[in-house]
């Protein structure tokens, strides 16, 4: 009996420690759940006022501001079309050439996804604040540099899905927003109903014409450009409502890349259902 004193001894000395790392782990564990907590807390008063102020500016249909001129609007979308023209060659060099040879030897499909739709726009938009001695023509250019990143990015992840039509080109609706806007946004400006209506009902039109002329006028094709319409007229809004071009041509460049993830996901499907066969770059996805 008394020599199995130090071992009750131990095992009442191991057992005492042991309850108090359960109990440290468990003060732990609280302060951490309290901490989170009152962090929701604060980030739920912070953004309520901003989703509230940003839903309060797309449902805003009073008279333009003087802020939003037909300059403004011309210079704002003209380059936004640059930066998705710069995307699509991007998204064709992801595909065939840099995704293959590069970025799937360097990366992986998790890695990949969150850079190209979470990390790299959302550092630009923080490094755009942050910096502001970066002249108009310096952020031009860094979002010129990353539309053709996002491009190789986003085309290589989705290079092995296909539509059963031709998705509406990204770069038209900014194009004929552009011109909508030089051409009657003088007449426009003091009814902004009529001035969405006349912008997104050109581009429709536009991209009808469009799908007629190349035989594509399908129910799935009319269903893209209904949706791109939306968006495109959400972001309008917001532009109207912001009236900073290099925002609102970030947002132009990002809404592109989740439009054509949302159609992917609604209509696509993959090239190689036919014979289950994945070339192996592409396999992860």
């Amino acid at each position: 009996m008394t020599a199995m004193e130090p071992v009750a001894a131990l095992m009442i000395k191991h057992r005492d420690e042991f309850e108090t790392t359960v109990a440290s782990l468990c003060l732990s564990s609280t302060a951490l759940g309290v901490d989170a907590l009152r962090r929701l807390q604060q980030l739920h008063t912070t953004l309520e006022p901003q989703l509230h102020a940003k839903w309060t500016t797309i449902q805003d249909l009073s008279p333009l501001p003087s802020t939003v001129h037909c300059g403004f609007l011309l210079e704002t979308y003209a380059w936004t079309a640059v930066l998705l023209i710069a995307l699509r060659v991007g998204q064709l060099f992801g595909a065939l050439l840099i995704g293959p040879l590069l970025l799937g030897l360097l990366f992986n499909t998790g890695t990949l996804v969150a850079l190209t739709y979470i990390l790299l726009p959302v550092y630009f938009f923080v490094y755009n604040r942050k910096h502001a001695e970066l002249t108009e023509s310096d952020r031009r250019m860094l979002l010129l540099a990353l539309a053709l990143v996002l491009g190789a990015t986003s085309g290589y992840l989705t290079s092995e899905r296909m539509l059963p039509v031709d998705a509406p080109l990204p770069f038209v609706l900014p194009l004929v927003v552009a011109i909508s806007a030089q051409a009657l946004g003088v007449r426009l400006a003091s009814n902004r109903r009529l001035f969405l209506a006349v912008t997104m009902g050109a581009s429709a039109g536009v991209y009808m014409l469009f799908g007629a002329a190349t035989g594509q006028l399908e129910m799935a094709y009319m269903l893209m450009v209904a949706i791109t319409v939306t968006v495109s007229t959400v972001q309008l809004q917001l532009t109207i409502g912001d009236a900073n071009i290099i925002v609102s041509q970030l947002s132009g460049l990002v809404l592109a890349l989740y439009t054509q993830l949302l159609f992917l996901a609604l209509f696509g499907s993959s090239k190689y259902h036919d014979d289950g066969v994945v070339p192996e770059p592409l396999q992860p996805f």
